[in-house]
């Protein structure tokens, strides 16, 4: 009776595994458009510049890596040199990053983060922190640091997926309207 019983565990374990699989595209998707909306809406973090979370998400990375380059921000963001270019020169103009020219082609730009791009990036972390609304302390209302040390793991793991598959469908031409 034992083995009828775990085999029955078993198989509600197996079902309720592929319904969340077969659930889980649409809700990818679903995600993926809530970000993009969110990311796209302009915020002012009290320089009087607004920025969205997209110039932020560059910002941040060439803080993070200095002397990167519009090829490397391309694969990480997943977007067109003309759409990398367009975020560059917005935080550019606003004065939170610089370029030199790369001294391994001549033509390319590598890409640093000023000091008032390094003090906005600042100021975010900040509000992060004190920010008891953000999303960070409403997702610890609702699970533990555990949980969403693991869910950040698991952005960091789909992340170099994604970019993979990206650069790979690219490779063979079926990227190229993106």
């Amino acid at each position: 009776m034992k083995k009828v019983e775990e085999n029955e565990e078993y198989l509600q374990n197996m079902e309720l595994t592929m319904k969340l699989i077969n659930h889980r595209p649409g809700r990818m998707t679903q995600m993926a458009s809530l970000m993009n909306r969110y990311s796209a809406r302009p915020q002012d973090f009290g320089d009087g510049d607004v920025v969205t979370l997209i110039e932020i998400g560059l910002l941040v990375y060439i803080a993070n890596n200095p002397g990167v380059t519009n090829a490397i921000l391309c694969v990480q963001f997943g977007r067109t040199k003309g759409a990398i270019s367009q975020l560059i020169k917005k935080i550019e103009s606003k004065g939170y990053i610089s370029r030199e020219p790369n001294p391994a082609d001549g033509k390319s730009s590598m890409f640093y983060s000023t000091s008032r791009g390094m003090r906005l990036v600042q100021k975010i972390n900040e509000q992060d922190i004190i920010d008891q609304t953000g999303l960070f302390a409403r997702m610890l209302k609702l699970c533990s640091l555990e949980d969403i040390q693991t869910f950040y793991r698991m952005v960091d793991t789909y992340i170099a997926l994604l970019t993979t598959k990206i650069a790979e469908n690219e490779g063979d031409g079926a990227d190229e309207n993106h």
